[in-house]
């Protein structure tokens, strides 16, 4: 009833929505300029490339002599080239040479350093909802440590691969990560919905009134229903072909609507009455993440693992700005 008041007869609308790009010639320019090895820096990050002398270690010792500007910058292009520290210096210090810019880098170990704890600015959002918040939450497999699949099937394999799992949480209008965490147990995926919630930047929590979140069949819990209803929003997530109905408690009238809606019109029909289908669009930005930085982290401590998650994550965010596909299916 809360979300199926567009079903105004008992014919269901199942036609699949249009995927068809109309904006496709700025899109693929957009596309074209990822790969770009042009280096472009702001007079503003030129000026502060050097750190201020006010800014000093966390311990006794010499003041930082670069800015987080500096560090920030360098760790971008090691990211999207996929380099090692010392290759990225060279990069660096090669395309500094080739454009005039008279700036000094770090040596490979002050740089792995500062990565771990650089301040990544918060991406500012392209596009504002038209309406209610609408977040999406997934998680996926990322390697840290173990042997090639080519290694494995041709010798076995000697070694324990070890993965960690890394939990997203997108912006549906603007289709950018909010927020992201990097965890070792093997938990399940809804146990750390509310880790994501909070680490969402502060312009997002006041729009959690009445926001939606939306999540496979894994976030078909009730922690995660009762905690989206603390925020006045609600979750939205497909039940068990199991699935019972529970009248007596509120805090699963969504649930129990969605079980009966199935029941009558089917799953398929459910997805595009009640808008879950937009949940593809995580799906859209794994691949994305997966295609262009691989499923291995090439960091070997948690805390810079983490590190470069988020700078990955910051990469993606500054791409989509450049440019989006356009169409009926990418409101």
């Amino acid at each position: 009833m809360l979300f199926y008041l567009c079903m105004k007869t008992n014919k269901i609308n199942s036609t699949r929505p249009s995927y068809q790009k109309r904006n496709w010639s700025a899109y693929n320019q957009a596309l074209v300029a990822r790969g770009s090895l042009s280096l472009w820096l702001s007079q503003e990050a030129i000026a502060s490339w050097r750190a201020p002398r006010s800014v000093n270690c966390k311990k006794n010792g010499h003041p930082f002599w670069y800015s987080n500007t500096c560090i920030v910058a360098l760790g971008c292009i090691r990211e999207v080239t996929g380099l090692g520290l010392r290759q990225t210096i060279g990069l660096s210090q090669e395309r500094f040479r080739a454009t005039g810019l008279e700036l000094a880098v770090p040596d490979y170990t002050q740089l792995c350093r500062r990565l771990r704890h650089a301040k990544l600015p918060v991406s500012s959002r392209t596009r504002l909802p038209s309406g209610n918040l609408v977040l999406l939450v997934d998680s996926t497999g990322v390697k840290v440590s173990g042997e090639g699949n080519w290694k494995i099937r041709m010798h076995g394999k000697a070694h324990a691969t070890k993965w960690r799992k890394l939990h997203v949480l997108t912006d549906y209008a603007s289709g950018k990560i909010v927020a992201h965490h990097l965890e070792d147990a093997p938990r399940p995926d809804w146990s750390q919905t509310a880790r994501l919630l909070r680490a969402l930047p502060a312009h997002f929590h006041c729009q959690l009134k009445g926001s939606t979140l939306i999540g496979d069949g894994a976030y078909d819990v009730k922690p995660v229903r009762r905690l989206m209803a603390t925020y006045g929003g609600h979750a939205l997530a497909p039940p068990g072909k199991a699935a019972i109905l529970h009248p007596r408690d509120p805090i699963l009238t969504l649930r129990n609507e969605a079980i009966r809606f199935i029941a009558a019109h089917g799953t398929t029909n459910w997805k595009v009455a009640s808008g879950y289908s937009r949940r593809s669009r995580i799906e859209a930005t794994m691949w994305r993440y997966k295609s262009a930085f691989g499923d291995r982290l090439s960091a070997r401590t948690d805390e810079a693992q983490s590190s470069q998650v988020s700078f990955r994550s910051f990469i993606l965010n500054q791409w989509l700005e450049q440019g989006m596909p356009a169409g009926s299916g990418h409101s």
